[in-house]
């Protein structure tokens, strides 16, 4: 366990925004697109959620926005941000460690349905749908 929980002071950029979510076993379940922020009670804010999803993507993604929101658009997406709370990180490192319930909570729909009506009838594509 790292010294995550009640820390005073992280570095979205380097500590959180971008880096992959694991679950349990180590399996990845996305990646952090944004972070949620509350007030605490001595007016500082505070880190209460990770948000994961092309929603919570698309704001900081620039010039590929209007692309982006085509394609997924193609694909019943873009999907709501999914939240996971803070409480559900165990550890942080390379990585952001997660409970086996936040990791099954970060899963995209867009993503499965992707690989169900485009990577599984590529040739050779159905061992990588998952």
């Amino acid at each position: 366990m790292s010294g995550w929980h009640g820390r005073e002071w992280v570095d979205l950029g380097t500590e959180l925004i971008d880096h992959q979510i694991v679950d349990p076993e180590g399996v990845s379940a996305g990646k952090v697109d944004d972070v949620e922020f509350g007030i605490r009670r001595d007016g500082n804010l505070e880190v209460t959620a990770l948000l994961v999803g092309t929603a919570a993507l698309l704001p900081r993604i620039g010039w590929a926005r209007a692309p982006l929101r085509w394609l997924l658009a193609r694909f019943g997406g873009p999907d709501e941000p999914r939240r996971i709370p803070i409480g559900q990180v165990s550890q942080v490192d390379s990585a952001l460690h997660v409970t086996a319930e936040a990791a099954r909570s970060a899963q995209s729909p867009a993503e499965q349905r992707l690989r169900q009506n485009v990577i599984r009838r590529i040739p050779g594509g159905r061992d990588a749908s998952g």
